[in-house]
């Protein structure tokens, strides 16, 4: 089973949005990319404003909102907790083979985490307890901004204890935009800049690029073309193979 998870350095960092968009560029460099939200807390399945539906439309795939995700729960709270809410229990063997299943359609699946790294997850483990019984590489997001380099290099070193291998970082503008004309346009694009480079040296860990504000963005090839232009996907796409000893980029 090959693949790669998504997870954050906190909520809201826009791991939806680089896991569909980053699956969507993949698959137009000819990987069968599938996507996996286990868990989905704060909308009910059918809800098309729910990540697991944001999914399936950012990668372009086939696949049914169902098979994307294994359990929706509708209190916007940690999914340990939105389970006991909810009255349910969900364990780390029905993940697990959720995941598989995923993995039979298709060559490569990103899975989706919650929150940040360090999140109660299931009825009997935390976010990093499957990662780890997965033994996916992690693609670690972060905001762009000002106070990411703490939170990125204290997630890192959290999954670096945990024996969990870092493939890098994207760091997301998220809503944040710069007009041509404003004054700390270029003190923005500075920070980003030197953000990046303060991460690489303070861990290794290589940080694949800045996603910019893509919310003008409706079609799949614009969407491509501005990953394209601003992340390392190649970049990714070697480290991923290099994992899994796939010889063709």
């Amino acid at each position: 089973m090959k693949g790669l998870f998504i997870t954050a350095t906190d909520t809201e960092v826009g791991k939806t949005w680089v896991t569909g968009v980053l699956a969507c560029a993949l698959r137009h460099r000819g990987y069968d990319v599938g996507v996996c939200k286990p868990i989905q807390s704060g909308n009910h399945l059918d809800d098309p404003e729910g990540d697991a539906a944001k999914l399936k439309r950012l990668a372009g795939v086939s696949d049914s909102v169902s098979d994307i995700c294994l359990c929706a729960l509708p209190h916007p709270v940690a999914p340990q907790l939105a389970l006991k809410l909810s009255g349910l229990d969900l364990f780390l063997d029905h993940v697990l083979s959720f995941v598989g299943q995923a993995a039979k359609r298709h060559e490569w699946v990103f899975v989706e985490g919650a929150g940040g790294v360090a999140v109660p997850y299931l009825s009997d483990a935390w976010l990093v307890d499957v990662i780890q019984a997965l033994n996916f590489p992690v693609l670690l997001v972060a905001r762009a901004g000002l106070g990411t380099i703490n939170h990125t290099i204290l997630s890192i070193e959290y999954l670096n204890r945990r024996g969990i291998r870092v493939l890098g970082v994207v760091l997301n503008r998220g809503s944040d935009t710069y007009a041509d004309d404003a004054p700390d346009k270029q003190i923005s694009f500075l920070l980003e800049r030197t953000n990046s480079d303060y991460i690489r040296e303070a861990t290794g860990v290589p940080v694949f690029g800045v996603l910019p504000n893509m919310s003008s963005c409706t079609v799949e090839l614009e969407i491509v073309n501005a990953v394209e232009q601003n992340i390392d996907v190649l970049g990714i796409a070697k480290s991923m193979n290099a994992i899994y000893e796939r010889p063709n980029v």
